[in-house]
C-alpha cells in the first residue's frame, strides 16, 4: 500500500485536511509525503523513488527538477517581487507574457484576462460570459451545459458544472443554471448496435433536447474539454464536435473549451482546437502546464466577439470591476515566459509529437488481454479500462474501484498512475522518453500482475 501504519499521526497530519482523501484515515494512515523530484520521478520520504506517469494531475509538464524554471522565478523574485495587476497598473513582464501568448493562442484577437488557477480561469469563464450577455440584452441567457462525469474545478460553481450528482447533494449546491448532457464516451454510453455515427447524432439531438427544454433564450454556455479526463480519457468519436457545434450556433450558445489539461502541449500542439475541435471556440481557459505548475497561473481567453459584449458593459459602468490581488502576478509571468521559451528551443511539442506513438503503441498493446475492457489513447496520454467481471468475485465486490486497487499495486512497484472508477490513466511530463515509457508500461504489467494475483488469493 501507498500509506503506512503509525500508532498517532505524526505533527500536522491529523490537522490537515487533503482533497481526494478519506479525513478519517488520515487520523491513523501516514499518507505518502514526497520529499524531493528527480525530472519525472519523486521520492518519497523514505527514499523510495516512483516514476510519476500522470504528471500528478497531469501538470507537472517539465518534470519536478527543472532548473532553468526555478533560476526564472529567482531573477524575478529579486527584480520586482510582487505586485496587483488592476486599477490602470501592471508590470512589464505581464504586457511582455500576454504579447507571448497572443501569438501562439488559435483565437485571432484574443484577450486575457490572468489568475491563479484553471478553478478561477473556468469559474471566471462562466462570470464573463453573463457579464457580456447582461449588455448584449440577453441576460436571461445565464444557464450553462456540460457534460456528466466532467470536472472543472472545485469553486461553487465550477463543481456545480462538474457532472457528479453525488457531489451536487452533498455539498447542498444550487443547480437552477446548470444542465448535463452524455459523456461523449462510446465505449461505455453507446446503446447495443449503435453505430459511432448513431451514438453522435444521438448525443447532439439530447443537447438539442436538453436546450429546448430549459428553454433556449435561458442557456449561454456549453462547458466542456476537449478531451474529458476526468471521466476516464475519453476521446469524442468523429463527428461529435462539428454536430454539438451546429446545434450550439443555432441557439445562439457560447462555447467554451477547458483547455486546463490539454493546453500547453498535451496534445502536440499549444492547444487541441485545431486538432481536436476543428473550430474556434468562444473562450478558453488554460492552467496546469501553462507554468508547468512551478507557480499558480491561469488564464481564461476570451475571443474578441465576446470581448466586443464585455466592452458595453465596461462603458455603462465606467470601468470593468473584476480582479484579484495575485491575478498576473509577476513571478508566476516569468515562469510562463520561460515555459514558452523552453518549449521553443528544446522543440518539446515536436518531442511530443515524436512520443505520441510511443505511448499509444504502449497503451494499445493491452488490448486483448484478459483483464482488459478497453484501451483509449489520445495526444500524450492513455487509458486502460480493466473489466471487474475478469477478476472473479473481488473483482465484481470492487466494481467502480478497480482504477484503485490497480494504482495501489502500481504504487508497490513504484509507478503512480491515475485511477478513475474502473481505469487508469498514463499521461507523464512532457519531457519524458521512449525508455521512460518503456519502463512505465514494465512496472504497469507488474502492477497488473500483483492485482490478479491478490484477487485471486482473495
Amino acid at each position: 500500500m501507498a500509506t503506512v501504519e503509525v500508532a498517532r499521526p505524526n505533527e500536522g497530519v491529523d490537522n490537515l485536511m487533503l482533497g481526494y482523501s478519506d479525513l478519517r484515515s488520515l487520523q491513523t494512515r501516514r499518507p505518502l509525503v514526497i520529499a524531493r523530484g528527480d525530472g519525472i520521478r519523486v521520492i518519497d520520504e523514505n527514499g523510495k523513488s516512483y516514476i510519476e506517469s500522470c504528471a500528478s494531475f497531469f501538470n507537472a509538464s517539465f518534470g519536478y527538477s527543472e532548473h532553468e524554471l526555478a533560476e526564472a522565478a529567482y531573477e524575478q523574485f529579486k527584480l520586482m517581487p510582487l505586485y496587483s495587476s488592476a486599477s490602470h497598473r501592471t508590470v512589464d513582464v505581464v504586457l511582455r507574457l500576454t504579447e507571448m501568448l497572443t501569438a501562439r493562442l488559435p483565437l485571432p484577437d484574443a484577450h486575457i484576462s490572468y489568475c491563479c488557477s484553471g478553478t478561477e480561469a473556468n469559474d471566471y469563464a462562466v462570470k464573463f460570459m453573463r457579464y457580456r450577455n447582461v449588455y448584449e440584452g440577453k441576460a436571461a441567457k445565464r444557464k450553462v451545459i456540460s457534460r456528466q462525469n466532467s470536472y472543472h474545478g472545485s469553486t461553487v460553481v465550477d463543481s456545480s458544472l462538474g457532472g457528479a450528482k453525488g457531489l451536487h447533494d452533498s455539498f447542498a449546491l444550487d443547480m437552477a443554471d446548470y444542465r448535463f448532457v452524455t459523456q461523449p464516451d462510446y465505449f461505455n454510453n453507446r446503446l447495443e448496435g449503435e453505430s459511432e455515427a448513431e451514438f453522435v447524432a444521438r448525443l447532439a439531438k439530447e443537447l438539442e433536447d436538453v436546450i429546448q427544454e430549459a428553454g433556449p433564450e435561458t442557456i449561454g454556455m456549453f462547458f466542456a474539454e476537449p478531451i474529458c479526463f476526468s471521466s476516464g480519457l475519453t476521446p469524442p468519436p468523429d463527428g461529435y464536435w462539428p454536430a454539438m457545434k451546429a446545434v450550439l450556433d443555432r441557439y445562439d450558445i457560447l462555447h467554451m473549451d477547458d483547455e486546463v489539461i490539454t493546453g500547453f502541449g498535451r496534445t502536440g500542439d499549444w492547444t487541441a482546437v485545431d486538432n481536436t475541435l476543428g473550430f474556434k471556440p468562444d473562450l478558453m481557459t488554460l492552467a496546469k502546464g501553462i507554468s508547468a505548475s512551478y507557480f499558480p497561473f491561469a488564464v481564461t481567453v476570451i475571443s474578441d466577439p465576446v470581448y466586443q459584449g464585455m466592452l458595453k458593459g465596461n462603458d455603462i459602468q465606467h470601468g470593468f470591476h473584476h480582479a484579484g490581488t495575485l491575478h498576473g502576478h509577476p513571478v508566476g509571468a516569468a515562469i510562463v515566459i520561460r515555459v514558452i521559451e523552453l518549449m521553443e528551443e528544446r522543440k518539446v511539442l515536436e518531442h511530443v509529437r515524436e512520443m505520441i506513438p510511443v505511448l499509444h503503441k504502449g497503451i494499445h498493446a493491452w488490448r486483448g488481454h484478459e483483464a482488459i475492457a478497453d484501451t483509449r489513447a489520445v495526444g500524450l496520454a492513455g487509458a486502460i479500462q480493466l473489466d471487474p467481471a475478469a477478476f472473479g468475485p473481488k473483482g465484481e465486490e470492487n466494481r467502480g474501484q478497480m482504477g484503485q486497487r490497480l494504482l495501489e499495486c502500481c504504487m508497490e512497484r513504484g509507478l503512480i498512475v491515475r485511477p478513475r472508477a474502473d481505469s487508469v490513466i498514463i499521461g507523464p511530463p512532457l519531457i519524458a522518453g521512449a525508455a521512460d515509457y518503456e519502463e512505465i508500461f514494465a512496472l504497469l504489467a507488474l502492477g497488473m500482475k500483483d492485482l490478479q494475483e491478490e484477487m485471486r488469493r482473495a
